[in-house]
C-alpha cells in the first residue's frame, strides 16, 4: 500500500504526456472542413468527397489533390483552397471555395442526310436534388424508328450507405451491324427493352463493389429487306456482379483519372441458351509535365457464346477506329496517347488528344478481326456545365483504310 501514492503519480504523469503528444499531434491535423459557395449541392455531399482529408497533416496536404477531390464530385468547381489554424492549437480548417455547375442540361440531337433523319434529344440532371444523383429522360426518332429511355442514379453520399440506381429503354427500329467499312453484314427490324437495377458500395475510398439485374427482351419485326436476321425472338434475365477502382490527380491544368472495372455477365436465356461474359475496361492517365499527359486505355471483352441480339459495339474496346454499328462477341482493343492541354477560359480548358489504336475482335459473321489506325480528338473539359468533356475528332483504320468523324459526349446511359 506504500507503493500506491506513487504509482497513481507515475499514471499521472503518463497520462498528461499523453494528453500532451496526442494535443500537439492534433494540432498538426485537419480537423475540420468548411465548404463555400453551394447552392442547390446539399452539404454533407460535398463533405463526403472531401472527408478523407480529416486527419492528414496539414503542413504536407497537397492543394492539387483536394482539388482533384473537388473535380471528381463532376458537379463542383475548384475555385480557392486554404488551410486556417483553429484557436487554441485544436489543429486546422480545410477551407474549400467551389462553384457550382449547371447540372440541368438539355441534349438536343439532329441530324438529316438524303435518306435519313434523327431529331430527338434527352434531358439530364447531373445533380438531381443537390444529392449528386443522375436522372435522364429522353427519346430520339428517326427514319428507322424512335426510342425512349429514362435513368436514375443514386450516388453515395454518406458511409455505410449504398447507392442505386434504375433505367429502362424502349426502341423500334432497324439494327444495322456493319463491317470496318460501315457496310450492312447483317440488318434486321425490331422492339428492344431494357430495364435494369443495380446496387453498388464503397469498399474503401477507390474501391468499389457493385450487382446489376437486367431483363431484356428482342422481337423481331416484319421487315422487307431484311439481312442474315435471328431466326427467332431473344428473352433474358442478367446478373452483373462488378469491382471498380478509381483514383485522380490535378496538375493545375488536366485531371488524370486511374480508373479499372472487372465485370463478370451472366445472361441466362428464357428461350435460348444461357451465356456468359468477362470484361475489364482500364483508363491510365499520368501527367508527365503539367497540362501535358500519357492516355492509355484498353478495354477486353470475351463472350464466345454470346447470340446475335448480345453482340457488343465497339465502346467496349474504348477505341475510336470502328464504326459504332460494328458488332462481334469479343473484343481486346488498346489505345495510347499522349494528351496537350492548349488553352484555358472561364467556361473550360481545351486539349488536343492524339492516339495510336489497336484491336482484336471476334463475331458471328466477320470471324477474328485485327484492326489498327490513328485518332486525333480536340477536347473540351466544361467548367460551367457538369459534363466531364465534349470531343470532336477523326479516327482512321490502317487496315480497312476507313476514315469517320467523331463526335463524343462524357456522359453514358
Amino acid at each position: 500500500m506504500k507503493n500506491l501514492p506513487r504509482a497513481v503519480l507515475l499514471a499521472c504523469i503518463l497520462l498528461n504526456c499523453g494528453a500532451n503528444v496526442f494535443a500537439q499531434t492534433d494540432a498538426g491535423l485537419v480537423t475540420e472542413i468548411s465548404i463555400s459557395g453551394l447552392e442547390r449541392t446539399r452539404d454533407h455531399v460535398a463533405r463526403y468527397h472531401l472527408k478523407k482529408f480529416i486527419g492528414r497533416e496539414a503542413a504536407g496536404l497537397d492543394f492539387d489533390e483536394v482539388k482533384a477531390a473537388v473535380l471528381d464530385t463532376g458537379m463542383l468547381e475548384p475555385l480557392s483552397v486554404e488551410l486556417e489554424a483553429k484557436p487554441g492549437g485544436e489543429g486546422y480548417i480545410l477551407k474549400v471555395t467551389v462553384e457550382e455547375k449547371w447540372a440541368i442540361i438539355p441534349l438536343p440531337m439532329f441530324n438529316y442526310s438524303s435518306d435519313s433523319l434523327t431529331a430527338g434529344g434527352i434531358i439530364v440532371d447531373t445533380n438531381a436534388f443537390g444529392l449528386g444523383d443522375t436522372f435522364a429522360i429522353g427519346g430520339t426518332y428517326m427514319t428507322e424508328g424512335w426510342n425512349v429511355l429514362a435513368l436514375y442514379e443514386h450516388k453515395p453520399s454518406q458511409d455505410y450507405v449504398p447507392g442505386w440506381e434504375f433505367g429502362g429503354l424502349y426502341s423500334r427500329e432497324e439494327r444495322r451491324d456493319t463491317n470496318q467499312k460501315d457496310e450492312d453484314i447483317r440488318r434486321f427490324k425490331l422492339d428492344a427493352i431494357i430495364a435494369s437495377f443495380g446496387l453498388s458500395y464503397a469498399l474503401s475510398d477507390n474501391l468499389t463493389a457493385s450487382i446489376a439485374f437486367l431483363f431484356q427482351q428482342g422481337t423481331l419485326l416484319d421487315s422487307g429487306d431484311p439481312l442474315l436476321a435471328p431466326a427467332d425472338d431473344a428473352r433474358a434475365m442478367g446478373l452483373s456482379p462488378a469491382l471498380s477502382w478509381e483514383e485522380s490527380s490535378w496538375d493545375g491544368y488536366l485531371l488524370s483519372r486511374r480508373n479499372a472495372t472487372l465485370k463478370y455477365d451472366w445472361t441466362a436465356g428464357i428461350d435460348f441458351p444461357s451465356f456468359y461474359a468477362v470484361s475489364l475496361e482500364a483508363i491510365y492517365e499520368k501527367s508527365l509535365i503539367p497540362g501535358f499527359r500519357l492516355n492509355l486505355q484498353s478495354g477486353i471483352v470475351y463472350s464466345p457464346n454470346a447470340t446475335v441480339f448480345f453482340e457488343k459495339d465497339p465502346s467496349a474496346a474504348l477505341v475510336d477506329i470502328l464504326p459504332d454499328t460494328f458488332a462481334a462477341r469479343s473484343y481486346a482493343g488498346l489505345s495510347l496517347g499522349l494528351e496537350k492541354y492548349l488553352y484555358r477560359f472561364s467556361w473550360g480548358t481545351l486539349s488536343l488528344l492524339t492516339a495510336y489504336q489497336a484491336v482484336w475482335s471476334e463475331g458471328s459473321i466477320l470471324g477474328e478481326e485485327l484492326d489498327q489506325g490513328a485518332a486525333g480528338f480536340l477536347r473540351l473539359y466544361l467548367s460551367k456545365i457538369a459534363l466531364p468533356a465534349l470531343g470532336i475528332g477523326m479516327a482512321y483504320n490502317v487496315s480497312s483504310g476507313y476514315r469517320r468523324m467523331v463526335i463524343s459526349l462524357g456522359i453514358s446511359f
